[in-house]
């Protein structure tokens, strides 16, 4: 089924005759592309790579699913900028003296971003009865979520729990997991997380925290 695409991408140029000496269209012009192709998010907008010889009409349709691929329905000309797998429509039509071209489909993948959380792994401060945070920075902006936990093996126990919730009441029994910033004075062992949304992946950190009594 022919995909009906209201705006071209058509190369800027001098208008230049490409029809034949006997009055006859050129063929279609040749494009080469990597049928799959994958990048990572940069959150900018990234296109698919096309090789293309001579300056030619190209329609380039981007759309979030094969199943609106198929059904025409949904395609945009604008560059992806999010995260996600997108099936890309190439159209040479027949236009600028070029016969058309047969379709080519591409499957497009903008992998999620690995996050990066930057903090010291010892932490320490002095008490003075108001709550405590860990210092912790990540390489885009996205908002860090801490956990403190009285031992190690709280920390450990929850982190086992993310991955096998139904384990979550057994390995926490006799631990208790400090809801918000802790404000007395004592060692804390911290998660600093980032739960991974549609463009970052999942990132953790480790941290020990001490809060230190004026009279140590």
């Amino acid at each position: 089924m022919k995909l009906k695409v209201a705006i071209a991408i058509v190369a800027a140029g001098m208008m230049i005759s490409c029809r034949t000496a006997d009055g006859g269209l050129r063929k279609a012009p040749a494009v080469a592309a990597d049928l799959f192709q994958s990048t990572v998010y940069n959150g900018e907008p990234q296109e698919v790579e096309l090789r293309v010889r001579e300056d030619a009409p190209l329609v380039v349709t981007y759309f979030d699913s094969r199943e609106a691929l198929e059904q025409g329905t949904g395609g945009t000309i604008e560059t992806p900028v999010e995260a996600g797998l997108y099936f890309v429509l190439v159209e040479r039509p027949e236009g600028s003296g070029f016969a058309a071209g047969q379709d080519l489909v591409i499957e497009f993948c903008i992998e999620r971003k690995a996050l990066r959380i930057t903090a010291d792994s010892r932490q320490e401060t002095l008490y003075d009865g108001s709550a405590k945070r860990v210092k912790a920075e990540a390489d885009a902006p996205v908002l860090l979520s801490a956990s403190y936990f009285p031992s190690a093996e709280a920390r450990q126990a929850a982190t086992r729990t993310d991955v096998q919730p139904e384990q979550r009441s057994a390995a926490l029994r006799g631990f208790t997991r400090v809801e918000h910033s802790p404000k007395e004075p004592g060692t804390y062992y911290v998660t600093v997380y980032y739960p991974g949304d549609k463009n970052y992946l999942p990132a953790s950190k480790e941290i020990e925290f001490t809060i230190k009594s004026r009279f140590q």
